[in-house]
């Protein structure tokens, strides 16, 4: 019988499901150059690195959020949200 790490290997060579590496991968398959989740959603390694940006503008968009309600509970946090806001350039 072979070594049970090189039957984990062998395995996630085979099935392709990163289930091995520990309970949180259960059901992720690595297939190719793209990474599935139990669900069934597929991700490319450029999607992947990208998610830190999809991070970065979803903390932004919350900032505004909050920092545009505050606007209503005086001047102070109005003028502070205003300094977020988007500015069109024609």
């Amino acid at each position: 019988m072979a070594p049970a790490p090189a039957m984990a290997l062998i395995r996630l060579l085979h099935n392709h499901d990163l289930g091995i590496l520990g309970a949180a991968w259960r059901g992720w398959r690595l297939k190719g150059e793209e990474l599935t989740s139990p669900q069934g959603d597929r991700f490319s390694p450029g999607l992947v690195l990208a998610g830190r940006y999809y991070r970065e503008i979803a903390r932004d968009a919350e900032r505004r959020q909050r920092l545009s309600g505050a606007c209503e509970t005086g001047p102070t946090s109005c003028e502070a949200a205003s300094a977020f806001s988007p500015v069109s350039v024609t």
